[in-house]
């Protein structure tokens, strides 16, 4: 398993990635162990809000976000709140998962600002020894992030430009390419 990928790191997105899930995406790594990898999807907004999906939720929306492919029928979450019973760390800030009505009866006591909870309907899931092999295959590029950049609401849109820009000079082109190549 290469040292450098652990919870809590990103994942760019090759431009030559041949997944149509995953063009241009950038994924927050919340596990990343000998049975296989999680993730969610930061920079792909979906066209609904929370209180669309999720009846009982009257004082605080938000929009949810494409989490992956692998169970989008489902609302997952990372948030800044160590005190939901069964949240699970991903660094020593953000949290993912955890008790639903607790987060329900927060979101509707004392609402919280956007850059504290994230949703997302589905999430990114590779089999054991999976990601090890797109990583070899140089699908993906690891890259550590803030804490307080994952939860950015407004870079959704630029985030994988962006990130890509912050790189070393040798993939700098990328961030001008185009999400087919071959329609370069």
């Amino acid at each position: 398993m290469p040292t450098s990928l652990n919870k809590g790191k990103l994942l760019i997105a090759s431009p030559f990635l041949q997944d149509d899930n995953f063009k241009q995406t950038i994924i927050l790594i919340v596990e990343h162990n000998e049975e296989g990898s999680v993730g969610f999807v930061l920079n792909k907004v979906l066209d609904f809000h929370l209180q669309e999906a999720v009846s009982g939720i009257i004082l605080y929306d938000s929009p949810i976000y494409y989490g992956g492919p692998v169970g989008e029928n489902s609302l997952f979450y990372i948030h800044r709140f160590p005190e939901i019973s069964g949240a699970i760390p991903i660094t020593d800030t953000l949290y993912w998962g955890g008790d639903f009505e607790e987060i329900k009866h927060l979101l509707n006591t004392s609402p919280p600002t956007t850059d504290s909870i994230r949703f997302f309907a589905g999430y990114a899931g590779w089999a054991e020894g999976q990601l090890d092999e797109e990583l070899e295959d140089k699908s993906w590029i690891v890259q550590s992030i803030s804490h307080a950049e994952v939860m950015k609401e407004n870079l959704f849109n630029t985030l994988w430009q962006k990130r890509i820009r912050k790189m070393d000079e040798e993939y700098s082109y990328w961030a001008n390419m185009p999400k087919d190549p071959t329609h370069n």
